[in-house]
């Protein structure tokens, strides 16, 4: 019954704040190229005229771009719409790789991912940049020269993750081959990365600086591994929907203090953006908006060398956040999305998920505070009242248990309340507790924002490069007089990132 709301009339439920003067004729939207705004504390005739807007403004964009649905039909890529979480690897983070023994530490690494940020989909393991460059190995050579070759690094890193439900995406740079996207050249290493995606069995690539996927690369990866997906790291068009699904909400314009929704997840609810600000030292914002719009977040505290972590409250909002979708993926994933619903109080935004999959009624309601202070939500008569069985429970409330009333949502924060079969909702209810009880508020060795400065010592290379590495060199860190040099032939400047990326990315590479 999609497109349905057959769980909880929409009607009954703006009705309850009462009808006011509504608009004499439909307005046109307003937002910015990345979000759709919404009405602040509209009536029930205004939010009305705005809904069946944005229901036009869906159909009218996708008939416009000539969109198709068939990825996000398939079951081989059903997955990435559950996809909420990516971390984003920098592969020579000494604590990815063990030199002393020779190993990678995946086990172990994905345990203090568990720890750090809870819940984590999927890995982006990141290979060349900042390196490329410095001698003559292309983006794929970067994988290839990991400590044992691609086969080493298929059966330690991406084997296990996979073992632990873990999807695996490699990175692609169209800047590390020249010329327009369609030539011989980008073709050639559309299809080396193909090998790389079928070598490591990977489930998605990463597009980097792209809004789009190249129809070659496409068709090269296709026909090597099925089902892979692919990430445009800039917004895509609505016309590459149809292709991607997923992408990177990097740097969005929210537009500050009015309601708003992720505009390309509205238009495909079925594609997944992931919030990032990567230089950003509290990432509560993105943590919040990404959780509130039912859509994904892009971990990422290694970037390329610069130490970025997350604070300890980003942290637990992380892991809460990740907590509710462990138990509610699907509903988000699929159920009947109405966007922006009243909910009576100035500053505070409400979205709604429902389905009946399988026979059984749920719903799910997000809700976010745009004010410095705590806000109060009074629960609808039409959420408490569903059914015999049926309850409305909170997350992030002091008994993390049943509503009858009112639920609070503390200040530039998120709430959740599900209306499930009361077995099902205690168990969510309890995960979540458990979650936030194990949470560790400190961790002294992965919150220290700059590291104690330290020698790098020789004796940590490991053992003499055998087999797939014999090609590598060992060059001794302390070499003063033994004529290393290093040269530097050319600068090149990534101008693909947004102007705002750009100036952030300067500022932090001058500090």
């Amino acid at each position: 019954m999609r497109g349905q709301c057959f769980l909880i009339s929409i009607l009954a439920l703006v009705a309850i704040f009462g009808v006011g003067a509504g608009w004499a004729q439909a307005k046109k939207l307003d937002g910015t190229a990345d979000v759709y705004f919404g009405l602040d504390n509209p009536t029930t005739v205004q939010w009305q005229a705005w809904h069946e807007q944005m229901l036009l403004e869906r159909a009218s964009a996708l008939s416009q771009a000539g969109f198709r649905s068939d990825i996000y039909r398939d079951p081989a890529t059903a997955w990435s719409s559950q996809s909420f979480r990516q971390f984003q690897l920098f592969m020579y983070d000494e604590g990815f790789y063990d030199r002393r023994q020779a190993r990678y530490r995946t086990p172990e690494w994905l345990d203090e991912l568990a720890t750090r940020f809870g819940r984590v989909d999927s890995v982006l393991l990141w290979q060349g940049y900042p390196q490329i460059g410095f001698d003559s190995r292309d983006q794929f050579e970067f994988y290839r020269s990991m400590p044992g070759g691609l086969a080493k690094l298929r059966r330690e890193v991406s084997d296990v993750l996979h073992a632990h439900g873990i999807r695996v995406f490699v990175d692609y740079n169209p800047w590390d081959v020249t010329g327009d996207l369609e030539n011989k050249a980008h073709r050639v290493s559309y299809q080396r990365l193909a090998d790389i995606v079928v070598a490591l069995d990977a489930d998605g690539v990463m597009l980097d600086t792209l809004t789009s996927v190249p129809a070659s690369l496409k068709r090269a990866v296709d026909r090597a591994r099925p089902g892979v997906i692919f990430s445009p790291e800039r917004r895509p068009p609505n016309e590459d929907l149809s292709s991607s699904r997923h992408s990177w909400a990097q740097w969005y314009e929210l537009g500050g203090e009015r309601p708003s929704i992720y505009r390309q997840k509205w238009l495909v609810p079925g594609h997944q953006q992931f919030a990032i600000r990567r230089w950003d030292t509290s990432r509560r914002d993105d943590i919040a908006y990404s959780f509130f719009n039912g859509s994904g977040l892009l971990i990422w505290d290694n970037i390329f060398g610069t130490w970025n972590p997350y604070d300890a409250a980003d942290r637990q909002l992380l892991i809460e956040t990740g907590a509710v979708f462990d138990k509610y993926a699907e509903l988000f994933a699929a159920g009947d999305w109405t966007p922006l619903v009243p909910t009576s109080v100035r500053g505070l935004d409400a979205n709604l998920w429902e389905s009946a999959a399988g026979g059984v009624r749920r719903a799910v309601l997000t809700l976010r505070n745009r004010t410095d202070t705590e806000l109060e939500y009074q629960v609808p008569e039409a959420l408490r009242s569903f059914g015999a069985g049926y309850g409305v429970f909170a997350f992030w409330a002091p008994s993390q248990g049943e509503v009858f009333e009112t639920v609070r949502v503390p200040a530039r924060s998120v709430q959740a309340l599900v209306v499930d079969e009361r077995a099902h909702a205690l168990v969510a209810v309890a995960h979540f507790a458990r979650s936030s009880k194990q949470f560790k508020a400190r961790l002294p060795d992965y919150e220290q924002r700059t590291p104690e400065p330290r020698r790098l010592d020789d004796a940590v290379a490991g053992p003499p490069a055998r087999g797939a590495d014999a090609h590598l060199v060992a060059v001794p860190v302390h070499a003063p007089d033994r004529g290393y040099q290093r040269r530097v032939s050319g600068i090149r400047a990534c101008e693909r990132l947004p102007s705002e990326g750009r100036a952030k990315f300067s500022a932090a590479a001058a500090a």
